[in-house]
């Protein structure tokens, strides 16, 4: 959270991690820098829920590959498959919450908001995809 702070909001950025390289999108970064602590408003919804989809689109990152690294122990994969499976329930909760946000966006008439909306919840979607094919695996 607080490096994103540090980013370039004009440009996609990739972010380097133990477990792989995450891209941020400058919209996701504008999120991160934003401050709208205690404000009831669309701006600060759509903002936390930028928040909300990238870090669990990092955190899913991180814990798919722990359970590649982990997978041919015989107990050390666990905690990652157990984590990923409460992370796949977190992003259901969150794409429903999306779902509203980018319903107001679109009567609001915020094209670009929606737009990029939808590419981060793609983001995640992707992801969660990836999670249902190694944790049948």
């Amino acid at each position: 959270h607080d490096a994103c702070r540090e980013l370039d909001p004009d440009k996609s950025t990739i972010i380097a991690m133990p477990h792989g390289n995450v891209v941020v999108s400058p919209v996701e970064i504008e999120a991160f820098k934003s401050d709208f602590k205690g404000e009831k408003s669309f701006r600060a919804e759509l903002a936390e829920t930028f928040i909300l989809l990238s870090c669990l689109h990092v955190r899913i990152t991180v814990e798919l590959r722990a359970l590649g690294d982990k997978k041919q122990s015989s107990y050390l994969w666990k905690p990652h498959a157990d984590a990923l499976t409460y992370l796949i329930t977190a992003a259901g909760r969150v794409f429903s919450v999306s779902t509203n946000i980018l319903s107001t966006a679109e009567q609001r008439g915020l094209t670009d908001k929606a737009k990029a909306l939808n590419a981060s919840m793609d983001k995640l979607k992707t992801q969660t995809s990836l999670v249902a094919k190694a944790l049948q695996s």
